[in-house]
């Protein structure tokens, strides 16, 4: 009994993050945080939880678009990739998507959960509760940035923001399609 308490602790209680020194910044009107990644070294990544959010006074940007509710939890991933098409090349990728945003150097990418999402009869995120932003800057000749961030904010459950490496994975994964990795080709982002 003791053991099986033991592992429902672990399970919803949320892992430390190293995101306390600097704040989740997308890339709308300053660098962002984290900053993107050089081509070919992974994805540069951070986890916020809604204390270190708090303690530093962070405000969700306008360009995320994601109101004043709370934010429980956000994360980001930021890299940069090579890639000749142009950005129709880019947004055929992502087709399907809720929200499209775009220039022909900037593609804005913005999805919302509309129904609960749930982990067999739980819900962990009431309609609204998982948001997340995707940007797509042309950083030069042959090079594109790739930032996104990912938000669980009020009417995300416990069970949703027991696992920083969940949030840090789903941001990889998303990633390596866009840019054409295979999936399978590198290990998980986070453990």
């Amino acid at each position: 009994m003791l053991r099986l308490l033991l592992f429902i602790v672990l399970l919803l209680a949320p892992e430390m993050s190293d995101g306390a020194s600097a704040t989740l910044t997308p890339p709308c009107e300053s660098p962002p945080i984290p900053a993107y990644a050089p081509a070919g070294r992974p994805p540069a990544t951070d986890v916020w939880s809604a204390s270190e959010l708090t303690r530093s006074a962070w405000q969700a940007t306008p360009c995320l678009h994601w109101g004043a509710s709370r934010t429980k939890l956000a994360a980001a991933l930021a890299g940069e990739f090579p890639f000749a098409g142009s950005v129709d090349d880019l947004a055929a990728r992502l087709a399907h998507i809720s929200a499209l945003e775009r220039t022909a150097d900037r593609l804005v990418v913005s999805t919302e959960n509309v129904t609960p999402i749930r982990i067999g009869i739980l819900s962990a995120f009431d309609p609204g509760a998982m948001q997340s932003v995707i940007f797509l800057d042309k950083r030069g000749p042959g090079t594109w940035g790739y930032y996104q961030t990912i938000r669980a904010a009020e009417g995300a459950s416990a069970i949703a923001l027991g696992s920083n490496a969940s949030y840090v994975n789903r941001l990889a994964a998303l990633y390596r399609y866009t840019v054409g990795i295979p999936t399978d080709q590198e290990p998980p982002a986070a453990r």
